[in-house]
């Protein structure tokens, strides 16, 4: 099937010229981030809702794919007592921001460096 990385999965198709990537969580992976009731101020907790859908934006090749982390995301922080509306804001911004920003996919072989 393909090769798994340490952060990434990557699926090799024999028949395409292109790497479809993934967000990739190890065995160990707990679903925990910050609590949102702790005492920890509240722009850091943005940010991590914001930051963390930007990873998956920037490694997800396919809409699909990036569809199913969203997901995968708002269910982790659900777990962790996020608000439901602040959640949804926050990741629907981040993608409306950057949806126009052009991501071409990987060829095998080259690997982009910033």
């Amino acid at each position: 099937m393909g090769s798994t990385g340490l952060f990434l999965f990557l699926l090799n198709a024999a028949l395409t010229d292109f790497f479809i990537t993934s967000i990739y969580r190890n065995k160990t992976f707990t679903g925990l981030y910050t609590k949102w009731d702790l005492f920890t101020p509240r722009k850091y907790e943005i940010n991590l809702i914001r930051t963390l859908t930007y990873r998956c934006f920037r490694i997800c090749s396919t809409a699909f794919l990036l569809q199913s982390a969203a997901e995968d995301l708002k269910r982790f922080l659900l777990k962790t007592g996020y608000p439901h509306g602040i959640i949804n804001f926050n990741i629907n911004d981040v993608l409306n921001k950057n949806k126009n920003k052009p991501v071409e996919p990987l060829r095998r072989g080259y690997i982009r460096t910033c």
